[in-house]
Protein backbone atom coordinates (compact mmCIF):
# COMPACT_ATOMS: atom_id res chain seq x y z
CA UNK A 1 0.00 0.00 0.00
CA UNK A 2 1.83 3.72 -0.64
CA UNK A 3 2.17 6.26 1.34
CA UNK A 4 -0.09 8.88 1.15
CA UNK A 5 2.16 12.60 0.24
CA UNK A 6 0.86 15.50 2.17
CA UNK A 7 1.85 19.05 0.41
CA UNK A 8 1.65 21.93 2.51
CA UNK A 9 3.49 24.12 -0.19
CA UNK A 10 0.93 26.53 -0.59
CA UNK A 11 0.94 27.57 3.33
CA UNK A 12 2.81 30.44 4.60
CA UNK A 13 4.78 31.17 7.19
CA UNK A 14 3.24 30.39 10.61
CA UNK A 15 4.57 32.99 12.26
CA UNK A 16 7.01 36.25 10.72
CA UNK A 17 10.70 35.53 10.93
CA UNK A 18 12.19 37.73 13.51
CA UNK A 19 15.07 40.46 13.26
CA UNK A 20 17.88 37.89 13.91
CA UNK A 21 20.64 40.15 13.92
CA UNK A 22 18.24 42.31 16.78
CA UNK A 23 17.53 38.66 18.68
CA UNK A 24 21.42 38.43 19.04
CA UNK A 25 22.31 42.25 20.16
CA UNK A 26 19.73 41.74 23.09
CA UNK A 27 21.21 38.32 24.26
CA UNK A 28 24.62 39.75 24.03
CA UNK A 29 23.60 42.73 25.85
CA UNK A 30 21.98 40.50 28.43
CA UNK A 31 24.98 38.77 29.17
CA UNK A 32 27.21 41.32 29.81
CA UNK A 33 24.58 43.81 31.71
CA UNK A 34 26.79 46.63 30.82
CA UNK A 35 24.25 49.12 31.38
CA UNK A 36 23.91 48.67 34.81
CA UNK A 37 25.77 49.14 37.52
CA UNK A 38 28.17 46.16 39.58
CA UNK A 39 25.27 46.43 42.62
CA UNK A 40 22.20 46.47 40.43
CA UNK A 41 23.37 43.37 37.73
CA UNK A 42 21.36 40.16 38.40
CA UNK A 43 23.42 37.40 39.60
CA UNK A 44 21.52 34.69 37.98
CA UNK A 45 22.63 35.44 34.22
CA UNK A 46 25.28 36.35 31.71
CA UNK A 47 28.71 36.66 32.67
CA UNK A 48 28.02 37.64 36.60
CA UNK A 49 26.66 34.86 37.10
CA UNK A 50 29.53 32.40 35.49
CA UNK A 51 32.14 34.57 37.19
CA UNK A 52 30.05 34.59 40.82
CA UNK A 53 30.34 30.08 39.56
CA UNK A 54 33.92 30.02 38.94
CA UNK A 55 35.10 32.20 42.29
CA UNK A 56 36.72 32.10 44.61
CA UNK A 57 39.51 30.55 43.89
CA UNK A 58 42.01 28.88 46.28
CA UNK A 59 45.54 27.23 46.00
CA UNK A 60 45.49 23.57 46.42
CA UNK A 61 47.14 24.20 49.97
CA UNK A 62 44.87 26.71 50.99
CA UNK A 63 47.57 29.27 51.59
CA UNK A 64 46.22 31.70 48.56
CA UNK A 65 42.35 32.33 47.65
CA UNK A 66 41.53 34.69 44.58
CA UNK A 67 37.78 36.07 45.60
CA UNK A 68 35.54 38.13 42.85
CA UNK A 69 34.36 41.39 43.31
CA UNK A 70 32.89 43.01 40.16
CA UNK A 71 33.80 43.62 36.56
CA UNK A 72 34.20 46.49 34.19
CA UNK A 73 34.27 46.68 30.56
CA UNK A 74 35.87 49.81 28.68
CA UNK A 75 34.28 50.92 25.69
CA UNK A 76 36.09 49.41 22.60
CA UNK A 77 38.72 50.63 21.06
CA UNK A 78 37.62 50.13 17.47
CA UNK A 79 34.43 49.92 16.21
CA UNK A 80 32.74 47.45 13.85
Amino acid sequence: MPLKTRDFSKRGDATPVPNLTQVQRVAYERFLQQDKESAERDPTIGIESLLREVFPIESYDAKVKLEYLHYRLEQPRYTP
